[in-house]
């Protein structure tokens, strides 16, 4: 987890970097390679940062820990943590 949020964190100060460098010389943007260059840069890479961003946070949330931080969900959670299957709360359907 931790390369992901290195390579989130790196993308994010590269897009920086070019966006700066744009503004500080728009003549670059005069050229059609200049323009594809700020259009990648202000709009392509930040979005893709923002998915990288959600896809990290989507399999944080899927923990047993992200799950008990809200205070709705301590009560349940307590469940969670019991190794001895006879200690289950849930009580088993009759066979017909």
């Amino acid at each position: 987890m931790l390369h992901a949020t290195i390579l989130i964190l790196c993308l994010i100060l590269f897009s920086a970097a070019v966006v700066s460098m744009l503004i500080f010389r728009p003549a670059i943007t005069t050229t059609r390679g200049g323009k594809i260059l700020a259009f990648v840069a202000m709009f392509c890479l930040p979005a893709f940062c923002g998915l990288l961003g959600v896809s990290k946070e989507m399999v944080r949330s899927k923990s047993t820990t992200f799950c008990l931080s809200c205070h709705a969900m301590e009560a349940y959670g307590k469940s969670l943590y019991i190794d001895d299957p006879t200690q289950s709360s849930r009580v088993p359907f009759p066979k017909s």
